[in-house]
């Protein structure tokens, strides 16, 4: 028998692969597509932040290319602080917070807008803002400003880009910050500045140029540092319910299909559900139990099917046994819950209603509630229940009540604080431009109460401020405003103000009130106040200005003495403008180049030689030239500028005498002008001889000039310490501008004084005035019996000569000798001087 032939084609039939085909079925099947989908579920949770995020990230490496670093700090703003930035190592800075401004603080910024072209970063779909950080210091708050730039900006006067803001708590050591950009909110200054729309004054991120730290403005004196490891901007591109719906739906596709392969599986699945449902009943219940939340489920129509142990006492509600199946209203008086009511017809048409407010218990306990109700609907769409969950609020109600007490009021006398008052008074002007009425503000400013503080302690100092407090509180009229905004300082909101006559009748009676002795550290004390006031809208348009011009007032009065009560006038801002732009001219003109010193010589009259130098400010103007000390005449009553001028001129008055003294000129003495300011760090002396030692210049070398005015004036005993040490080192003093209406011959004989300079008011005057005369020839005459040598000032004309000669003055300085001039022509000059004088 032959064989059956085999069919090439078809492959043998191995034993094994029959096993093999159906086991890799059931491998590549319904298990197969499960285990494909829980890896991919798990790939798809843990790359879901990189493929649902976006975050923008900056650190040290990329200064320089993502962005630069810059640092600020209040001396624009007239304080003392200082910033420095870290240039070795990126993104850190240090603060050194220093007294002088009202709120001392530095910034660190970093700018994004690296090509100058007014772009910056895109963060309008950014939601939050992580700062990894290290700091050192005092403070408890650092505020972060966002500064976005608006083509809508430009038409905003003095406003280059908005600033969005907000704060965040900082602890010493390294630290990780979120901050979400929901919580910045535009500066109110911006706003204030501005007058922005309403749109405009929104928070913005279209195009964020810079990012700021500012910091001190919670702090006390100190150092602070600061070291930025990384900035981080976050977004999502997909939101988690998307994300994780998606995931949702694809097992919900996989559940469908092994339902399908599994139906042989129902029956015990659906006891097993059961079961499940039974337990998780009992779980629901029990939670709903243990929630401290009011829970109640109510019918349609308001009946209670079931409520939970929270609510029944939380309520004052009878056991639920007893208020089950019984409508809601019945236990309360419908007026009184009327706002509940209201939302249980809601959730009955099918809305979620979002209560908060007060409201009383079954049994008239006074709480504070927080609810939400909302309908229950079935797979049909139609409302089968309504659930109302309650939670008591009263607690956190009150806490709240509290804070913004707090926030708003001073600790000390629990009157209205700085902030507050602000806010009060804008709301008042606006009232009063509505009405058609004025408003009167009045700024008060306790008169040396340092002094009280000094001598009596600051607990007695605080006596004194609730005293004060109480005392306004009480000459006022119900509807005015008492606040403190300051450490001595008070105001006064006046609405309703007939006339500026009303205002200053305020102000009087304040003034009573405030001389009447107050006891205080056991001590009996009478104060006085000053007060600057002023109208709104007579004197000012806004609120800002309306505050600006009263504390102009206030300046004002106490430049000119203490006491009384000044209102606002309009030549009073023209002076304080003045005055500002020389102080602002002061600080940022005056340096090492510009001051110059200029040189007149003193001439003896009898035989022409030049005996002495005094050496006179200038500056140099980049545009005007060399201009005259008046040009910046308050720069000398403030402390720091008249210190810095002062020191500027010392130190190239120096170089001047060394460079005379190694080229053997004959020059004398050279006086130097001190103003009454620069005394007032007590070490006008010791810094004064620091420098001469410094170049190497003999202190006999020096005559140093005051007016009477430094000993009129804040602390006349550091005047007088400077001169006795300048004089015990050999420095000569001379008193200037003698004779000009606050002269007193008690500083003749107590004060170290050598030479006494006649002012040139009366020398140019006396050749033609016989009364003007004889005052010049008393002062000479009483200088020369005190053996205290005499200097006539301003000597223009050969007669003035003649006449000082013959009432005994032997030397002078004026234009009849020489003007004015620089270091290098007074060696050509001082030779020239007997000729011309002889």
């Amino acid at each position: 028998m032959s064989a059956a032939p085999v069919d090439a084609a078809t492959p043998p039939d191995h034993g094994w692969s029959k096993g093999l085909r159906p086991a890799l079925r059931r491998w590549v099947g319904f298990e197969a597509v499960v285990a494909l989908a829980m890896v991919l579920t798990g790939l798809a949770i843990y790359f879901q932040d990189a493929l649902t995020h976006e975050t923008l990230s900056f650190g040290p490496k990329d200064l320089g290319t993502a962005f630069y670093s810059y640092g600020y700090d209040d001396r624009g703003d007239g304080g003392h602080s200082r910033a420095t930035v870290d240039q070795a190592r990126p993104l850190a800075f240090a603060c050194e917070i220093r007294s002088g401004f009202t709120y001392p603080y530095c910034g660190f910024g970093i700018t994004f807008d690296t090509h100058q072209n007014q772009k910056g970063l895109d963060l309008s779909d950014f939601e939050s803002l992580s700062l990894a950080i290290s700091y050192r210091g005092n403070s408890k708050l650092v505020r972060v400003d966002l500064r976005d730039k608006d083509p809508r900006y430009a038409t905003l006067a003095h406003v280059a880009d908005k600033a969005n803001e907000a704060d965040f708590p900082i602890r010493p050591g390294r630290q990780t910050v979120t901050l979400g950009l929901r919580d910045f909110s535009v500066a109110d200054w911006w706003r204030s500045q501005t007058n922005a729309t309403a749109e405009l004054a929104r928070p913005s991120f279209h195009n964020v140029v810079a990012l700021e730290l500012v910091t001190g403005l919670d702090s006390g004196p100190g150092e602070q540092k600061f070291q930025i490891e990384r900035i981080t901007f976050h977004r999502t591109l997909i939101s988690n319910e998307s994300w994780f719906g998606g995931i949702g739906i694809a097992w919900a596709l996989l559940i469908g299909i092994a339902i399908r392969h599994r139906r042989g599986q129902m029956a015990s699945l659906k006891r097993s559900a059961e079961r499940a449902l039974r337990e998780s009943e009992r779980l629901h219940r029990t939670i709903l139990e243990s929630s401290a939340d009011c829970i109640v489920l109510l019918s349609p129509d308001g009946r209670i099917e079931y409520i939970n142990a929270a609510a029944v006492d939380a309520f004052e509600l009878p056991d639920a046994g007893q208020v089950r199946g019984r409508r809601w209203t019945d236990f309360w008086n419908p007026e009184e819950i009327c706002t509940f009511v209201n939302g249980l017809e809601r959730a009955a048409r099918g809305e979620t209603a979002r209560l908060r407010g007060p409201g009383p218990t079954a049994r008239g306990t006074r709480r504070w509630w927080d609810a939400i109700i909302s309908p229950l609907v079935d797979e049909s769409g139609s409302i089968t229940g309504i659930l109302a969950v309650s939670r008591d609020v009263t607690v956190d109600r009150e806490r709240s009540e509290q804070l913004k007490w707090a926030s708003e009021h001073d600790a000390l006398t629990h009157l209205p604080n700085r902030r507050s008052f602000q806010s009060r008074l804008q709301a008042a002007t606006l009232r009063a431009m509505q009405a058609g009425e004025q408003v009167g503000l009045l700024l008060i400013d306790l008169d040396h109460f340092k002094h009280v503080n000094d001598s009596l302690g600051h607990s007695a100092g605080d006596e004194l401020l609730k005293i004060v407090g109480e005392r306004l509180r009480n000459c006022v009229r119900g509807n005015d405003l008492v606040a403190r905004i300051g450490g001595d300082e008070f105001a006064i909101l006046l609405e309703d103000v007939d006339s500026a006559d009303a205002l200053l009748h305020v102000g009087r009676q304040v003034q009573e009130r405030l001389q009447a002795p107050a006891r205080a550290g056991g001590r009996a004390l009478c104060g006085g106040a000053s007060i600057g006031g002023a109208l709104f809208p007579t004197n000012a348009g806004t609120a800002h200005d309306l505050f600006k011009y009263a504390d102009t007032a206030l300046y004002e009065l106490k430049q000119n003495g203490r006491g009384g009560t000044k209102l606002f006038d309009n030549y009073m801002l023209a002076e304080a403008e003045k005055m500002a732009s020389q102080l602002n001219l002061a600080r940022g003109a005056l340096n090492e180049k510009t001051v110059v010193p200029l040189y007149q010589p003193k001439i003896d009259l009898h035989t022409g030689d030049a005996v002495g130098l005094e050496a006179l400010l200038r500056w140099r103007h980049p545009r005007r030239g060399l201009q005259l000390p008046a040009t910046l005449e308050e720069a000398f009553n403030d402390y720091e500028l008249a210190a810095k001028i002062g020191e500027l001129m010392q130190q190239k008055v120096a170089r001047d005498i060394r460079q005379w003294l190694d080229n053997d000129v004959e020059f004398g003495r050279v006086s130097i002008n001190a103003a009454p300011a620069e005394f007032l760090r007590d070490d006008y002396a010791e810094r004064l001889l620091a420098i001469l030692k410094t170049n190497e210049v003999p202190a006999d070398r020096v005559e140093v000039e005051v007016t009477e005015h430094a000993f009129l004036g804040r602390g006349p005993e550091y005047v007088a310490r400077a001169l006795n040490v300048l004089k015990e080192a050999g420095t000569t003093v001379s008193l200037d501008d003698f004779g000009t209406g606050c002269s007193s011959l008690s500083h003749l004989r107590d004060l170290p004084v050598d030479v006494v300079k006649v002012d040139k008011s009366f020398v140019q005057q006396m050749t033609d005035d016989s009364e003007i005369a004889a005052i010049v020839a008393a002062v000479i005459d009483l200088a020369n019996s005190l053996s205290i040598e005499v200097v006539a000032e301003g000597v223009e004309t050969p007669a003035q000569i003649d006449l000082l000669r013959v009432m005994g003055c032997r030397i002078a300085q004026g234009y009849y000798f020489s003007a004015a001039i620089e270091a290098d022509a007074v060696v050509a000059v001082l030779p020239a001087k007997k000729a011309v004088a002889a």
